[in-house]
């Protein structure tokens, strides 16, 4: 994966961004501004306590749902039929089982589900 490059003004243009769409969100949800405005800020302030400092890297919905696809398909024997049924090649897949093994060491978590 490349390095991330992103600078404070940007990490803070992204809260933004995702603060203004929670209110929004929640607007649409009809809830009351006061209320959609709590919620926003509430999300926002446990998004800098818990990843203030650190670079992430957001993947595209179609990417994340495709990866998932791919690991719930995978039972370890049958690597071949998961690229042709995918049309990824088998150093993806052993990407993909990377990044679940990396993330579940992070979590604590012995053996990840797919």
């Amino acid at each position: 994966m490349a390095e991330l490059k992103s600078s404070p003004e940007e990490a803070d243009e992204l809260v933004r961004f995702l603060r203004h769409e929670t209110e929004a969100a929640a607007l649409r949800f009809g809830i009351a501004a006061q209320a959609a405005r709590d919620i926003a800020g509430s999300i926002e302030e446990a998004m800098r306590q818990r990843l203030g400092g650190e670079k992430f890297y957001v993947c595209k919905s179609i990417a994340a749902e495709r990866r998932r696809r791919v690991l719930a398909a995978y039972d370890g024997k049958n690597l071949k039929q998961v690229c042709e049924d995918f049309g990824v090649k088998p150093r993806t897949v052993y990407r993909y089982l990377g990044w679940r093994r990396r993330l579940a060491s992070k979590k604590g978590v012995r053996k990840p589900a797919p």
